[in-house]
């Protein structure tokens, strides 16, 4: 389980920070917090997202439409379950705790 969560560089380190306190979060969001370059930031998502470091849900129609239904489906990003028991200080930084 905590394997994945030991080898962590300093990009993913700063993306699971913006999520914790951001979550959901999507790309465009995250890049603007990290202020990575956007190839960086959604490869990193991509390899994070096959890692299990992340988990990852696409928009659905009635939130597209909400927010006036430009451009395509964003994906959101939140953190797993199990990040908590390697990382529980995240629990401090989780919105809403």
């Amino acid at each position: 389980m905590a394997d994945k969560y030991t080898s962590l560089n300093e990009t993913e380190s700063k993306i699971l920070h913006v999520i914790a306190v951001h979550q959901p979060a999507y790309g465009t969001k995250i890049k603007e917090l990290t202020g990575l370059p956007s190839g960086t930031i959604y490869t990193a998502l991509s390899k994070m997202k096959a890692k299990g470091l992340v988990v990852a849900t696409h928009e659905d129609g009635e939130s597209r439409e909400h927010r006036g239904g430009g451009g395509p489906a964003r994906v959101f990003y939140e953190l797993p379950v199990d990040i908590l028991d390697y990382f529980p200080a995240f629990r401090f930084l989780l919105k809403g705790n």
